[in-house]
């Protein structure tokens, strides 16, 4: 998945969380979630955010509080986000999740 807006909304209403959130995207989604839509800005000022860069190389990764499962980003044909700026066709991206 990508940072478009459907996506990606359901962080906003996780904002009153006591603790940072945690939020596991690949670079793009980082960069999208900051820039075109800044979603990681607003949920800074409410509860913050811990931000974990996922690998595009397609090695493995894990998620701490999902113990014992790996996770691989697969290449997903898609348009970017109209938020992007630089939009590519294919890409590598994951879901922004908490």
């Amino acid at each position: 998945m990508d940072a478009q807006i459907d996506h990606v909304t359901g962080l906003l209403m996780l904002r009153e969380s006591s603790r940072p959130l945690p939020v596991y995207a690949t670079a793009p989604v980082l960069a999208d979630l900051h820039a075109g839509l800044p979603l990681l800005d607003v949920l800074r000022h409410y509860c913050g955010t811990v931000e974990h860069t996922l690998p595009l190389d397609g090695r493995p990764f894990t998620i701490a509080p999902v113990g014992g499962v790996q996770f691989e980003a697969v290449p997903l044909i898609s348009k970017a986000p109209p938020i992007r700026r630089t939009a590519t066709t294919r890409s590598l991206a994951t879901t922004s999740a908490c």
